[in-house]
């Protein structure tokens, strides 16, 4: 939870085919394998959930509803399941590469605002899953900002175990 947290205030970027695209992360939510809403809950590793076994700094993108894919960032030492979905970022860079890649939403605010949508917003390849974000010849970077003044918790979306913990954090920026 707390790299979680930690990452909110965070710029996080692409550089893809187009340009560099971008913005400041707003809202994750955590997962670790003693989570039952956890893919590597009790620590069962699958060819799926794999990447979450990397070390921190791996990435680890999974597919969901047969259509969209989801970005996370592992965090816990190599072995032990656990990563962060990153579910919202705030637009800042590239946005006329972002405002092409979304191109029937005309609020920018709505651009990048779930985990699906950053994914297609920024164009972000599946292809990247089991990278490790850490290494500077990784495309994805996420490198300190700003951090925010004050961080909200939520209960954690699209899941139907573990709907007690508070393991969505935001913070406005």
């Amino acid at each position: 939870m707390n790299v979680a947290k930690g990452l909110l205030g965070y710029e996080l970027s692409f550089h893809g085919p187009n340009g560099t695209v971008g913005g400041i992360i707003t809202e994750t939510e955590a997962y670790t394998q003693d989570d039952p809403a956890c893919h590597a809950y009790n620590g069962k590793k699958t060819k799926r959930n794999a990447p979450m076994f990397l070390s921190a700094g791996h990435i680890y993108i999974y597919f969901i509803y047969g259509m969209h894919h989801c970005l996370n960032i592992v965090t816990e030492p190599e072995g032990r399941g656990a990563a962060v979905l990153i579910r919202d970022i705030q637009p800042t860079i590239g946005l006329d590469i972002i405002q092409t890649n979304r191109p029937n939403i005309t609020k920018q605010s709505e651009w990048l605002n779930g985990p699906s949508k950053l994914m297609m917003g920024l164009n972000i390849p599946a292809e990247l899953n089991t990278a490790n974000a850490l290494s500077n010849d990784c495309p994805l970077q996420c490198r300190p900002h700003k951090k925010p003044p004050t961080i909200q918790t939520f209960p954690r979306i699209g899941i139907s175990k573990a709907t007690d913990r508070l393991w969505r954090f935001r913070a406005p920026i």
